[in-house]
């Protein structure tokens, strides 16, 4: 039998709000904008690099957490990053973003689980946005590779998720 505070500190646990995290190199990210003014401001991290301008990240930094990473290729280093949050106990990540974002994660292996959602439609052609950009994986050797793959119905869509190696 559990004792009224232990289940007080489990439920205070899981209630938790979760801590937003937004990699914005340039600090671009309006000190206006409703993620940085809504009631989870206090739980908004957001993460430039040395090139953001001074006065863009001052006016973020009235408004919610900002930190200043290293830089590598231009993006924030995302290793960089993985260590920091892991440092402040961050044990849990979902990295949601377009494929630049997405690829950072993947080419450098600190991604655990992809989920994908398929829907029946089709986009195509060179400028189409991608799932996954970045530079890629060059040859056979280098791709990253998936396991424990589960398919599931979403309505009419189809989700992926499965392990990466």
């Amino acid at each position: 039998m559990r004792s009224t505070t232990q289940g007080a500190a489990e439920a205070a646990e899981v209630l938790k709000p979760v801590r937003r995290v937004v990699l914005d190199t340039m600090a671009r990210t309006p000190p206006e904008a409703r993620m940085v003014r809504d009631e989870f401001a206090a739980w908004t991290t957001v993460v430039v690099s040395p090139a953001a301008p001074a006065r863009r990240v001052r006016a973020l930094a009235r408004r919610v957490t900002v930190l200043e990473a290293p830089a590598s290729g231009g993006r924030v280093d995302v290793r960089w990053l993985w260590r920091r949050l892991g440092r402040e106990g961050v044990t849990h990540v979902l990295v949601e973003g377009g494929g630049e974002v997405q690829a950072a994660f993947l080419e450098r292996r600190v991604a655990h689980r992809v989920v994908f959602f398929y829907a029946p439609m089709i986009l195509g052609g060179a400028a189409a946005r991608k799932a996954v950009a970045g530079t890629g994986f060059k040859g056979w050797a280098s791709l990253l590779r998936v396991h424990d793959a589960e398919w599931r119905r979403a309505g009419p869509d189809l989700w992926l998720t499965a392990r990466v190696d």
